[in-house]
């Protein structure tokens, strides 16, 4: 809350300090951050364990890795310190250094270890955890590094959560009486006094009572956008000026402004429990889209209808393409589908509503939205089935299909390219063109192998 964030002290020179590593590590400074960050900050100082509660993508880790850079730079400040004449000159220590362990990603026996021959009651692995602190010991011996171990994923359900914050919540005071580790291959470690442990949860029911009442808890919330604003302000502040001006980087934040929040509204009220990539990937996938379309079409940069004819062509797919389509009938060979269900978490809602809520929008009348391509020759809108693309793949399946030949063949040699299909292959293949990774998701025979295919076909060595 921003007024009760103005009740606290805050240290000023800290705030400076998180300003600048947050511009040095990419990422946009904000007020909401650099407060997450110095309170984060004064949580690890009060208890050795520290709960992060918050859905994917409401920047726990980016907090994390913002703090780390900032107190490594408070300490290289203070090792430059030049101590007066007769004093002893300052002990610091090493630089803080953060280590992630993804516990969702190992089974139990993977992290803990496992007795491999019970007769003999030994293990020869005692798990990831053990060898992750013991180099955390080691280095604390040699250099006294302070280390924020992450342990990022559900807790709850393993049950051993509740066992290493009991042991945690001991080991608080072990200046007094030292607390020590037992693994399974019977070595004792004892825990680092700098050690901090700080747990990543997307929600309260990973937690477990012991994690609730021995540990610090913050919790992350996005409901206002400003993690995606933030690495949106970030991809527009890096644009380069030869190719986008001061006026295309205040277009495209206009349309932002103007087109993002109802989309992610409407994804949130009709997802109805069904799985949904996160608003900052969503985010990230449009102004992919638009990067690569204004890089490669510089030309429609000169125009602001051009510019938004390009996000708007990008926008639509990014915010609606992962939705699943509908089964309609064909209004013509080649032509655009009649939806059969305007209703739901589905294509055909999602293009239904966005010609209701943009009514200038520039998509031609009939079909959904997901039909037309944006041609970059004409700057209007077509048919994918006029895609050079799919001109491409009908002409390779014509050249090379025989039905007489005892020969095996790849499905995309043999399938006929829909508009559907095609769509999907023209935006993998930019993203693969720009350097940007491609997930393509679907049950077993929807076609997923066959769009790469069509993706990758004549596409330039170099990508």
């Amino acid at each position: 809350d921003p007024e009760e964030d103005n009740q606290i002290v805050r240290d000023e020179r800290f705030d400076e300090v998180i300003h600048q590593v947050t511009e040095d590590l990419g990422y946009w400074p904000q007020d909401v951050v650099s407060s997450l960050v110095s309170r984060l900050n004064e949580l690890m100082d009060a208890r050795i364990a520290t709960v992060l509660c918050g859905a994917a993508g409401t920047g726990k880790s980016t907090v994390l890795k913002i703090l780390e850079g900032a107190r490594n730079f408070v300490k290289s400040e203070e090792d430059a310190l030049i101590p007066d004449e007769g004093d002893e000159p300052p002990v610091f220590d090493a630089p803080t250094k953060l280590v992630f362990l993804p516990v969702n990603a190992f089974r139990f026996d993977e992290i803990f270890g496992a007795f491999t021959d019970e007769s003999a009651n030994s293990a020869t692995d005692p798990g990831y955890l053990s060898k992750i602190l013991r180099e955390i010991s080691t280095a604390y011996k040699r250099t006294k590094r302070p280390t924020i171990l992450v342990l990022d994923g559900d807790i709850a359900s393993s049950g051993w959560g509740e066992v290493f914050v009991n042991l945690l919540s001991n080991a608080e005071n072990h200046a007094a009486a030292p607390v020590n580790m037992t693994f399974l291959d019977r070595m004792q470690l004892r825990l680092p006094p700098n050690l901090r442990v700080v747990f990543e949860v997307s929600q309260m029911q990973s937690m477990t009572p012991a994690l609730a009442s021995r540990a610090s808890l913050m919790y992350f919330e996005d409901k206002d956008g400003y993690m995606w604003r933030c690495v949106l302000a970030r991809w527009i502040a890096s644009r380069p000026d030869s190719t986008y001006g001061d006026a295309v980087k205040e277009w495209l934040g206009e349309m932002f402004e103007l087109y993002v929040p109802p989309c992610l509204r409407w994804l949130k009220k009709n997802k109805e429990g069904t799985n949904c990539p996160e608003n900052v990937n969503l985010v990230a996938t449009c102004f992919r889209y638009i990067e690569d379309f204004l890089d490669e079409h510089s030309t429609f940069t000169g125009k602001r209808g051009h510019v938004e004819q390009v996000f708007i062509f990008s926008a639509a797919w990014a915010f609606g393409g992962h939705l699943p389509r509908v089964a309609g009938d064909d209004a013509e060979k080649g032509g655009p589908k009649k939806a059969a269900s305007t209703s739901g978490f589905n294509a055909a809602a999602f293009s239904d509503w966005w010609r209701s809520e943009f009514k200038s929008t520039p998509f031609p009348r009939g079909g959904l939205i997901f039909d037309y391509w944006l041609d970059s020759t004409t700057a209007t809108f077509s048919l994918f089935s006029k895609c050079p693309l799919f001109m491409e793949a009908s002409s390779h399946l014509k050249d090379n299909f025989n039905p007489l030949a005892r020969v095996c063949c790849t499905a995309a040699e043999v399938v006929v390219p829909t508009g559907d299909g095609l769509a999907v292959a023209y935006w993998i293949r930019r993203l693969l063109r720009s350097g940007h990774p491609a997930l393509v998701i679907g049950p077993p025979g929807s076609g997923k192998r066959t769009c790469i295919e069509s993706a990758i076909s004549n596409l330039e060595p170099e990508h």
